[in-house]
């Protein structure tokens, strides 16, 4: 991130940062705080420190304790107000920077609190993964990691990239998040993923006897669906194909019209009455707000959430008469709108091979096989095929290994192969026929692990061994779901 701004204009920021005070910035996480200030001893980070105004609170409000405070700050000329301001309190300026903080880092020690604050959105999407590895390094086992956003485009020459309140299990910014607040969604998120289940729809069913794609109205076909059958034509292959073609964005306005009209308010309408248990009916805004708890419900339960919508969408699909005629007996219409391709995830294989130079990712053992792409988060978990979730695997591992998560160490080794050390590889190979977004991958790899850690599941070690759940390994126990 470049400090040329805030060096340039930084007597105006600071004075804008300091017309507010701590409690007016951070009054939605100050019940959070609190229990930390009871502590005697206290390490606390605040990365992006700015003119001081934070680390100034913290400090005062923690005189008198074994307390130790780390101002990071890249801009030197802001920097040097905040340490004017701080002078005479016990707060240490680093000048460092994310997403790797070298110079932190190098301090060899863990915080009790971290705060980002409006540091994040500074961050392109591909500096976000590394620089969340980063903070979770630094942060303690029983640590609160804090980051607030500002959401929308920069009023000045700052650089904002966008971040999105993904659908509740993809993208979690905020560690230890209190599970009764509200959880913003924009609707151009929930259009996409809108869009990306339907996309396996617009395929033809039982294409030998004719292309036929199965109807989703009771009267005309889906224009959301007509859409991508026209793409397909065009010899559009794969959702991220779809995503980089020319006509996305006007799909994505036309699909969100239909969308804000009919599903996102329907849903709610109970013999005619709006019963807005989810979220309230706001239709003046670009985004909506779940209700206290829910998206902590849609994490928790999100199998049986799954597995419950879509058996009531197979069942409406099989009910039309048009489609009686071909589904017939010709396999299992869930499979077909909801499983994952396994002829089309064989194109992973020779990628996978290549960066596990011919072993196999459970046991290291040389592949003399072909092997097989295994989903890593298994597919029973979340069932979607994410290019940054393949590894190849002996069949006998894989076999082995079903639908149980892997311990603690293979989780490992697939960030540093798949994140860390082939993410870009595996985006450039495999976009064109799957989603290849490694943020997406890691966050649901998280809410996964913190789900078994919440149960208590036996991970998969090797062979038919299993080991218990370390809460303490997978530093996730706290983190509510």
């Amino acid at each position: 991130m470049s400090t040329v701004f805030y060096n340039d204009h930084a007597e105006i920021l600071a004075a804008q940062y300091l017309s507010k005070t701590f409690e007016e910035v951070h009054s939605s996480w100050l019940h959070h705080l609190l229990p930390l200030l009871t502590k005697n001893t206290l390490s606390i980070l605040d990365v992006g420190a700015g003119s001081g105004r934070d680390v100034h609170y913290l400090a005062e409000k923690t005189q008198g304790k074994e307390t130790q405070i780390i101002a990071v700050e890249p801009a030197v000329v802001l920097a040097k107000m905040g340490q004017v301001l701080t002078r005479e309190l016990p707060v240490r300026w680093i000048e460092d920077g994310l997403p790797q903080l070298q110079k932190v880092v190098g301090l060899a020690q863990q915080f009790d609190l971290i705060l980002l604050s409006a540091v994040w959105m500074h961050l392109s999407p591909s500096e976000r993964p590394l620089a969340l590895v980063t903070l979770s390094r630094l942060l303690n086992s029983t640590g609160l990691l804090v980051i607030s956003l500002r959401h929308g485009p920069s009023p000045d020459a700052r650089v904002m990239h966008p971040v999105s309140a993904d659908i509740c299990i993809e993208r979690p910014l905020i560690l230890n998040a209190d599970p009764a607040l509200k959880t913003a969604i924009s609707i151009d998120d929930l259009v996409e993923k809108f869009i990306e289940l339907y996309w396996q729809h617009s395929l033809p069913f039982g294409a030998n006897d004719g292309y036929f794609v199965l109807i989703q109205n009771s009267g005309k076909q889906s224009a959301l669906i007509n859409s991508l059958i026209e793409l397909r034509h065009q010899g559009v292959n794969s959702l991220s194909q779809l995503k980089a073609h020319l006509s996305y964005p006007a799909l994505l306005r036309k699909t969100r019209g239909t969308f804000k009209d009919g599903p996102l308010w329907r849903l709610q309408n109970l013999s005619r009455n709006e019963e807005c248990f989810l979220y309230p009916h706001d239709k003046t805004k670009n985004y909506i707000e779940l209700n206290p708890g829910i998206a902590f419900c849609f994490r928790r339960f999100h199998d049986l959430v799954v597995s419950l919508a879509r058996t009531q969408w197979v069942q409406k699909i099989a009910e039309f008469p048009a489609n009686q005629v071909i589904i017939g007996s010709k396999g299992n219409l869930s499979e077909f709108l909801f499983g994952s391709d396994r002829q089309t995830i064989t194109y992973a294989r020779p990628v996978l091979l290549d960066i596990q130079k011919g072993q196999c990712f459970y046991c290291q053992k040389s592949l003399k096989e072909t092997g097989e792409v295994d989903h890593f988060i298994p597919w029973a978990r979340y069932p979607n095929d994410l290019g940054h979730n393949f590894v190849l695997a002996h069949s006998s591992c894989n076999n082995q290994k079903r639908d149980h998560l892997a311990a603690q160490h293979h989780k490992d080794n697939w960030y540093e192969q798949n994140i860390i050390q082939h993410g870009q590889t595996l985006h450039s190979e495999l976009s064109r026929y799957f989603v290849c977004e490694s943020d997406r991958s890691e966050a649901i790899t998280t809410w996964a692990y913190q789900l078994a850690g919440q149960n208590r599941s036996p991970l998969w070690l090797d062979k038919k061994t299993f080991v218990p759940f370390n809460a303490l390994d997978n530093d996730l126990s706290n983190t509510a779901i």
